[in-house]
């Protein structure tokens, strides 16, 4: 009969528990090990996603053509330099003390005018708009067989970027412009008092005026030597490479798609007729449509025209001169007013015509084929090829991917002390 001393079962009992215990560990361990490695893994598969897969995703495409989340980001970047820079500068001489107060509410309007270009989604739009159209650009350039050489990028380069003529700054050319002239008919002369003067209003003098796109173009110092160029050109690339990730190679690539679009222009409306069917008008510009027929009204009683545009109109550019608007070919005016304009007859008024900008009155005052000047012509050229590249990306396929609002960059940034309210 055995013993206590003989009895194995304090010992298996003291056996479980190490086994257990050194099981509970194994298991602590291989826990903490699983939680390290997807530490690990989601660590590396972050960085793989920001720094290879995000970039390589498409933002749009456009027939096929992918528009990278890389490339858009980098041009969005390059564009916000460009109006960063132009917003110190501006700032910096608004509160240098020599400006005029009485100018000074015009260089706050533009500062404003610049933050609202760089709010991200702005800004982004803008890119992707632009990024879409150079897709188009190549597409339709490569159909025409129309192409640009590595020379031709390297002397664009050289000038349309650092202001550098290696063989000496060409001479410019003078366009000689002759204001065309009319002979104005009995009836015309008794509209008005004066011969008015024939100018071709541009996008800042009359709001009716359709506003063009402005070309981002590089920062261009002009050097002399090419001693004093090479020193410029690899500062400025340092540059970039600091503020926007640009290297050289998106530098020429931006060279190109200039080159390439105004070659594309070229082809499609190089031939187009200097001489347009154009309106002479004036208009009064009111900020509704019942100040509209007040004026309407009271111009039914005989009152003058001119009076009542200095009186009225809100178009401060040409309201002290009766609302004279001058000679204008269809398309340099937002459609509304365009539209109207034509369809009047000489001496006719036009019931109040909406527009963006408020309410028009519209008096013709001629109507005439005229022959353009050379900026006018350059203008209505401009606008002919704009509305060539509308057409196209309409009857493509382009696909945008909502995405690109939320990685639209918000650097380079205005210094927090330089915004105004």
């Amino acid at each position: 009969m055995p013993t206590k001393q003989d009895n194995p079962t304090p010992r298996l009992g003291r056996m479980g528990r190490v086994e257990r215990e050194q099981r509970l560990n194994r298991i602590l361990s291989i826990s903490l090990y699983s939680v390290l490695a997807a530490v690990v893994l989601l660590v590396v598969g972050g960085f793989v996603l920001e720094r290879w897969v995000r970039p390589a995703q498409p933002v749009a495409r456009v027939n096929g053509v992918e528009i990278s989340t890389e490339e858009f980001q980098k041009r969005a970047r390059f564009t916000r330099r460009f109006y960063v820079q132009q917003y110190l500068s501006l700032y910096q001489y608004l509160t240098s003390g020599v400006v005029d107060p009485a100018f000074g509410v015009q260089f706050q309007q533009q500062l404003l005018q610049l933050q609202f270009l760089l709010e991200p989604e702005t800004v982004g739009r803008q890119t992707l708009d632009d990024l879409i159209e150079a897709e188009l650009v190549r597409q339709a350039a490569a159909e025409m067989g129309i192409s640009v050489s590595p020379a031709e990028v390297d002397t664009a380069v050289l000038e349309l970027f650092f202001s550098y003529y290696p063989q000496g700054q060409p001479t410019a050319t003078i366009t000689p412009t002759t204001a065309p002239t009319s002979t104005f008919s009995p009836s015309q002369l008794a509209l008005v008092t004066l011969t008015p003067t024939v100018v071709i209003p541009t996008a800042t003098q009359d709001p009716a005026v359709e506003p063009t796109a402005t070309t981002i173009a590089f920062p261009t110092p002009t050097v002399q030597s090419t001693e004093a160029f090479g020193q410029e050109y690899q500062s400025q690339l340092d540059l970039l490479r600091t503020d926007v990730q640009w290297g050289e190679q998106d530098l020429r690539n931006y060279a190109e798609i200039l080159i390439l679009r105004e070659k594309l222009k070229a082809a499609v409306v190089g031939d187009l007729p200097r001489t347009q069917e154009q309106v002479w008008a004036r208009h009064i510009l009111v900020a509704d449509e019942a100040t509209a027929q007040q004026v309407l009204d009271r111009l039914a009683a005989g009152e003058d025209w001119a009076a009542l545009a200095l009186e009225y109109s809100q178009d401060t550019g040409n309201a002290t001169r009766g609302g004279d608007l001058g000679w204008f070919y269809k398309e340099m005016m937002v459609s509304e007013f365009g539209d109207a304009a034509f369809a009047l007859e000489i001496g006719e008024v036009s019931a109040p015509v909406e527009s963006e900008f408020g309410f028009h009155i519209i008096q013709v005052l001629g109507h005439e084929d005229r022959p353009l000047d050379n900026d006018a012509y350059l203008q209505y050229q401009d606008q002919a090829f704009d509305q060539w590249l509308q057409t196209r990306r309409e009857q493509s396929e382009v696909e945008e991917f909502d995405y690109w609002r939320e990685r639209s960059p918000s650097d380079p940034d205005i210094p927090a002390g330089a915004r105004i309210n």
